[in-house]
């Protein structure tokens, strides 16, 4: 790719295998010596050469920038690392100097990003196990920090999420955990209400394992909202074992009936949806009766016209103006 030889040929030209022979105003290349030095084919290799010929203090900032992604801004590096303002101001100067990133504005606001993605991969290699770690922790708690001061803001919420659920076990403090269960489980609603139902999953999956070690007692409201979710999001992705598999861990454990018939409601639809057809009827008749509404599972013809001649009276008793005038129904079971 052209972004691969710009980089071959600066790489050439910094170890003096190709030079301007300012006598006959050409290129001069080394052959024999280009041959003999065994370059990589691989443009991110060539990259790191590059990375770690610059100061430590520009390396640190860069690994830090390539954490947020291929663009960040000043007030996220001095909020992350341990460095001064003008320390970072100098360190990104250097960066754009050696062309590994570039200034633009973006709403007035003075912006970076790398010259390339491949760049940013490369400095993000460079980054240690326990680097990452701890960026990850430091990172995930400032954007969510960042999103209590705008609750629209859900990039920050995702984005905080994706770095602290990767390091969910560094994450010691109850307090914290649970707070970062409710903040899965608030990303979870905003991918389901998108139908992000893999993003949705995934996040109220995390907020789980951020519960402690007796959540139905503990945690019961949190508890019972995460499983909820979770098992829907299965239902809509078809993954009808982990559905399963998870309303019968919620629902010895749920005693509001409410809660407990919408459980067997997912459980309906998805015997529903692999035309099950017993099991759809069996769990709900389960469902109604945990409302109160008991229906016969084998009812006979008789019982049937019964049930369609009360129907048709009430129906006959009703103009249709009148259900203009009907009260708001206000019962949860109906």
């Amino acid at each position: 790719s052209p972004f691969f030889v710009k980089q071959f040929l600066e790489n050439l030209y910094e170890r003096g295998f190709i030079y301007l022979n300012r006598s006959n105003k050409n290129w001069t290349w080394q052959i024999d010596k280009v041959k003999a030095a065994g370059f990589t084919d691989n443009v991110v290799d060539l990259i790191k050469e590059k990375l770690h010929k610059l100061d430590d203090r520009v390396i640190s900032v860069l690994k830090i920038a390539s954490c947020f992604g291929q663009q960040f801004d000043i007030v996220d590096i001095v909020n992350i690392s341990s460095l001064h303002r003008p320390e970072v101001v100098t360190a990104l100067e250097k960066s754009m100097e050696e062309d590994i990133i570039i200034k633009f504005y973006k709403n007035a606001n003075e912006e970076y990003r790398f010259q390339h993605d491949r760049i940013q991969n490369a400095a993000y290699s460079l980054i240690t196990e326990d680097e990452l770690n701890q960026y990850d922790l430091r990172i995930g708690a400032y954007l969510l920090q960042e999103k209590n001061t705008d609750e629209n803001d859900h990039r920050k919420l995702f984005e905080g999420l994706e770095h602290i659920n990767r390091v969910e076990s560094f994450v010691k403090d109850q307090t914290l955990r649970a707070k970062l269960a409710q903040y899965n489980l608030d990303a979870a609603n905003i991918g389901r209400q998108s139908n992000a139902y893999l993003a949705s999953f995934t996040f109220a999956k995390k907020g789980i394992s951020f519960l402690d070690a007796n959540p139905w007692k503990n945690q019961t409201q949190l508890s019972k909202d995460l499983h909820l979710i979770i098992a829907q999001s299965a239902y809509f992705l078809g993954d009808y074992e982990n559905m399963h598999e998870l309303t019968k861990t919620a629902l010895p454990n749920i005693v509001n009936p409410i809660v407990r018939a919408t459980f067997h409601e997912v459980i309906t639809y998805a015997y529903a949806s692999k035309r099950e057809w017993n099991e759809t009827v069996e769990e709900a008749l389960k469902g109604l009766e945990i409302l109160g509404i008991k229906l016969p599972r084998n009812p006979s013809t008789v019982h049937v016209l019964k049930h369609l001649a009360s129907f048709f009276i009430t129906l006959r008793m009703r103009k249709p103006e009148d259900l203009i005038e009907l009260q708001e129904l206000k019962d949860p079971k109906i």
